[in-house]
């Protein structure tokens, strides 16, 4: 199930905000976030402290605008923060601190959460070639965080105000489409060597308790199957954003995080689909030749890593990479792309 994700943030700061949305967008259109919302979304003549409060009370992931205003404002540091830290303890939300202009956050009391982007790394910072960098950095830690709380825990739907359940249909009307995103059931989880075992053990002659454990059996088998069915539509989907992503005609936006991203996505579906049940092969055209095709993407991204000697990249001053790089990802992307012709 899609999150809700609440952002907390100062007024001068509404631009950054602005633009984050944009790059959410694929977050949501994957069908992985329901709502990003902030008090501008608040109607006239609603109580906006309420409002505020019940969208904070109920949202799964937190993003804290951290900025010299955003520390500086007495609300948003006394009143939101507080809120948001007493939810993350209590394990109710997950609170992610966004670093979008240099400032002293180390004292604060979401400084022992990871903050994004990457290396804490405020948004305006000029080692970024373009922002944009910086964003994508945010948006990638934003979609493992989703997939890490979708993973362990099921998320529910909270209790809503009147005026959140009006918002939200008034969200719910906008031309969005959405995949949905599939809740894990708790039995799909056993180990094969848990179901091995539980295959194997010497059981009663009585008829009714084989009966009864085979078919307990076909269902774990079952369940499992369309879990995994499930996962690697998932799969697909985020292969298509990072095959898109892969326009090598900007080349010196691509860095060596990306490649390295790509590879644990890569080396994370081939073990999934090296292990999943028979009567998941109706997700492919050819399974083999999809499987076979990641492999040979995937061999492409190393090939790719072990062109850019570390310390020759560094020394370069325009941090353009050795040509075999962008040589490796335009062949990873021509089997990617027949990769997904054939899912």
């Amino acid at each position: 199930m899609p999150v809700n994700i609440f952002c907390s943030y100062a007024r001068k700061d509404i631009a950054f905000l602005n633009k984050l949305k944009q790059h959410l967008t694929s977050l949501q259109r994957e069908g992985l976030v329901s709502t990003l919302w902030y008090d501008h979304e608040i109607s006239a003549g609603t109580e906006w402290e309420k409002e505020i409060d019940a969208h904070l009370n109920s949202a799964q992931i937190i993003l804290l605008l951290v900025s010299p205003d955003f520390i500086a404002s007495e609300y948003c540091y006394s009143k939101e923060v507080q809120q948001a830290m007493e939810r993350h303890e209590k394990g109710e939300a997950t609170v992610i601190p966004i670093i979008l202009r240099p400032v002293s956050w180390q004292g604060t009391p979401f400084s022992k959460l990871h903050a994004l982007p990457k290396d804490a790394r405020p948004i305006t910072d000029t080692r970024w070639n373009t922002q944009d960098f910086g964003y994508y950095s945010i948006t990638e830690g934003i979609r493992k965080a989703i997939h890490e709380l979708t993973s362990q825990h099921p998320v529910t739907e909270p209790v809503q105000s009147e005026n959140t359940q009006k918002s939200e249909i008034l969200e719910a009307e906008k031309p969005l489409p959405q995949m949905e995103q599939p809740d894990r059931p708790i039995s799909v989880e056993i180990s094969s060597h848990q179901l091995s075992q539980s295959i194997n053990t010497p059981i009663s002659s009585s008829n009714h308790t084989s009966q009864s454990s085979d078919t307990a059996q076909q269902s774990l088998s079952s369940e499992k199957a369309v879990d995994v069915s499930e996962r690697l539509k998932i799969y697909r989907s985020r292969l298509a954003h990072m095959e898109v992503t892969l326009d090598l005609g900007r080349v010196s936006e691509f860095t060596d995080d990306f490649a390295k991203e790509l590879d644990h996505l890569l080396r994370e579906i081939v073990s999934t689909m090296r292990t999943m049940p028979p009567n998941t092969t109706q997700c492919f055209k050819s399974e083999s030749d999809v499987l076979e095709n990641l492999r040979q993407a995937r061999i492409q991204v190393i090939m790719a890593l072990e062109s850019i000697p570390y310390l020759l990249y560094i020394t370069i001053m325009n941090r353009t990479k050795p040509e075999a790089f962008y040589q490796a990802l335009s062949t990873c992307r021509e089997y990617l792309e027949i990769a997904l012709n054939n899912w």
